[in-house]
């Protein structure tokens, strides 16, 4: 359920979201309306939308507040998330303080040789300056001093959750051996760290896991299910092949009942899962 309202809520446009996050009126009108569709109570709806406001802004007390860690504990949680917070700032130095530096080292030991400014900062590759880069770093020779980080284990972790994200952003789903094969960190020490790795970004709802496999939440697979979905489906599979027959038989015979056994019969036949005739009285839907 909370997957379902979560993908609801991330359909809807900036402003919107916007709009029901900073307006006691427009939630209303969102829970009510999703309640409608799914057929759950609004306080089921309301408690998951709280989650899932809290994921979208990465609130990490208003998370662990609202949602269950299961076997997790939360100072592990925060553990994780501090591990996340200091390779923010390993990136930001990399990106504003070794690279600039390496580029200007790279510049000047040019211009020594002769070569012209203008000439000297153009195509200079990658490899040039990841040599400089380690070699500020080895003679400690950089400008503004490197955030520590931690234990062994807290560098893997820091490494996993700057990759895996990206990974997944453009290989979806994988395994977790999968993940780390095509990130060449496939060792003791790898494994032992994604697994909190993993579990961090799934409660962050930054990743998703569905079976064994892991899916970049821009990338995770739409979700339909609820009971009513699964009830609809066994009528299906128990002869009931008529949406009065289907209603009754899951005990929502009437108008608004029938409507959302049409709405999920329709929806169970674009995802090719069942079929549906025509006898000229009413529509027989069948599994396919």
């Amino acid at each position: 359920m909370l997957e379902i309202v979560r993908q609801k809520y991330t359909a809807l446009t900036n402003n919107a979201q916007q709009q029901i996050s900073d307006s006691d009126s427009f939630r209303v009108m969102f829970i009510e309306e999703v309640s409608k569709e799914v057929d759950i109570s609004n306080n089921e709806i309301d408690g998951y939308l709280d989650i899932v406001i809290a994921a979208t802004t990465q609130d990490l007390d208003a998370l662990i507040r609202h949602a269950s860690i299961g076997g997790t504990s939360e100072e592990d949680i925060r553990d994780m998330a501090e591990i996340d917070k200091g390779g923010q700032f390993t990136d930001w130095h990399n990106e504003m303080v070794l690279l600039p530096q390496a580029k200007a080292l790279v510049v000047r030991a040019r211009m020594e040789q002769g070569v012209a400014y203008q000439t000297a900062k153009s195509a200079i590759t990658e490899e040039e300056l990841r040599s400089v880069m380690q070699m500020l770093l080895q003679k400690n020779r950089c400008f503004f001093p490197r955030p520590e980080n931690g234990t062994d284990m807290d560098k893997s972790a820091s490494i996993l959750l700057r990759q895996i994200e990206g990974l997944l952003m453009e290989v979806s789903p994988l395994t977790k051996s999968q993940i780390l094969q095509r990130l060449g960190k496939d060792n003791g020490t790898y494994r032992d760290a994604a697994n909190s790795v993993l579990y961090y970004l799934c409660f962050l709802q930054r990743i998703r896991k569905v079976d064994q496999k892991y899916y970049h939440i821009t990338k995770a697979p739409t979700i339909y299910e609820t009971d009513i979905h699964r009830r609809v489906y066994e009528a299906l599979c128990h002869g009931y092949q008529s949406i009065t027959a289907i209603a009754k038989n899951i005990q929502y015979d009437n108008n608004r009942g029938r409507k959302r056994v049409k709405t999920i019969l329709t929806l169970l036949q674009s995802e090719g899962l069942v079929q549906v005739t025509d006898n000229k009285q009413y529509q027989q839907w069948i599994i396919s």
